[in-house]
């Protein structure tokens, strides 16, 4: 699947995932999420190996998106990835948290504790989402110096085109933690369902984005 869109005059493509540039995704998302809240938090920045663990969790992550033929899609200028997502259904069992390969190949690098406590915490992000049969972006970045272009809100209307293809579709859920994200996706049409709290000082959003012909669920 491909299309081509412009984003400030800049001509940019939406492909799939795959071997040929998983090195490169996984290098983004590496970077994406080295400083932020939740990744800090659940894989413990504080002690020793905290990149490792970032490392390792990302590429487990997309190697299990990969094998289980979930939406991965990247955006790409002058054949750089620029942007990518990575989409699940929010309660399969084929998601990343119930998997046995997942879970053992985070065993490896981040230990029980780390990985069970990452698995808590998207347990409690599903859990919110459970009273409606949602997708969920499990993974989603773009590149400082591409940010504030357009890009994003393409990149995530592609996300949106690809679940929409599936007929039992009825929305896509995110957890956030950054007030400016929640904003970008808030201004996309997404609502607030929930909250879980990382410890004592982080709370990440749960937010949803129903199906156009969907009725949006409650908010919390």
């Amino acid at each position: 699947m491909s299309q081509s869109d412009q984003a400030e005059n800049h001509e940019v493509q939406i492909i799939k995932v795959g071997p040929d540039n998983m090195a490169q995704t996984q290098s983004l998302f590496y970077n994406a999420y080295l400083e932020t809240d939740i990744a800090r938090t659940l894989l413990k920045a504080d002690k020793s190996g905290y990149e490792q663990r970032l490392r390792g969790f990302i590429r487990e992550t997309l190697i299990h998106h990969y094998h289980s033929n979930n939406i991965s899609l990247a955006m790409i200028e002058n054949d750089q990835i620029i942007g990518a997502a990575m989409v699940s259904r929010a309660n399969c069992p084929s998601n990343f948290i119930s998997s046995w390969r997942w879970r053992l190949g985070m065993y490896s690098v981040a230990g029980i504790m780390i990985t069970e406590g990452i698995r808590r915490y998207y347990k409690d992000v599903q859990e919110i989402l459970s009273s409606v049969d949602s997708y969920w972006i499990s993974l989603k970045a773009f590149r400082p110096e591409h940010q504030h272009h357009g890009g994003g809100r393409i990149l995530l209307r592609a996300v949106h085109d690809q679940c929409e293809q599936d007929a039992s579709f009825k929305g896509i859920g995110i957890d956030v933690s950054l007030p400016v994200l929640r904003q970008f996706f808030e201004s996309e049409g997404y609502m607030k369902m929930g909250e879980v709290k990382l410890g004592k000082k982080l709370t990440a959003a749960i937010l949803y984005h129903p199906k156009a012909d969907n009725a949006p669920p409650l908010k919390k």
